[in-house]
């Protein structure tokens, strides 16, 4: 026996009402959940996270390098302090031929002097400031990297989530759909799922 044109007239128009009842309702949540808006934020998204972490690493980068020149620097001028004391400290009275700073204080006031006048000590203590200064211009600049990069990966997982969520309701939409094309069949009207045709062996037994 063969399926009769009724039954396949009613397999064809219960399919295409459903097809076109989760066209409109996927149409009606994407415009609700302003899914072509947020699919359009969040495309440039992940390109802004990495190159802000790209640049927190170049920033992190160059912080080393100072770092590294600077404490050189400190040991430089550290050694040229080192040799001053030790000339303020050989240094005699002529006259008596004794020590010409002979305690602590003296020492160090004059220790102070000679850094103020010594050009080599000034112009290395000088370099040190600058990258110091250089320093914390560049741990502003992580600061705020990785304040952004922050916003920016809470914008990206608030977007995808409001995403996921708008693909669930569409996709349980899609199935109570589904479930609705089953009732004919569930109320005692044979609707073959869509591609079905009398050809199929499975169609034998069916009355016309």
């Amino acid at each position: 026996m063969q399926i009769t044109q009724i039954t396949q007239d009613i397999q064809k128009a219960v399919f295409e009402a459903n097809k076109m009842a989760v066209q409109t309702i996927r149409s009606k949540i994407k415009e609700e959940n302003n899914v072509n808006g947020l699919l359009e934020q969040i495309q440039h998204l992940p390109s802004d996270i990495y190159n802000h972490r790209i640049k927190i690493n170049q920033y992190r980068s160059q912080q080393r390098t100072l770092f590294r020149e600077m404490k050189d620097r400190e040991t430089i001028l550290k050694s040229l302090e080192n040799d001053l004391l030790l000339m303020i400290t050989a240094e005699t009275n002529p006259e008596t031929g004794k020590p010409k700073f002979s305690n602590e204080k003296a020492r160090q006031a004059e220790l102070a002097n000679r850094k103020k006048t010594d050009q080599t000590y000034q112009d290395t203590e000088a370099q040190i400031k600058k990258m110091k200064d250089h320093a914390e211009q560049l741990e502003n600049e992580v600061a705020m990297a990785e304040a952004e990069l922050d916003k920016l990966e809470n914008q990206f997982y608030a977007i995808r989530k409001q995403l996921d969520l708008a693909t669930k309701e569409i996709a349980l939409a899609a199935a109570a759909m589904s479930s609705a094309a089953l009732m004919p069949q569930q109320n005692g009207i044979k609707v073959p799922a869509p591609g079905f045709n009398e050809s199929s062996p499975s169609a034998e037994g069916w009355d016309d």
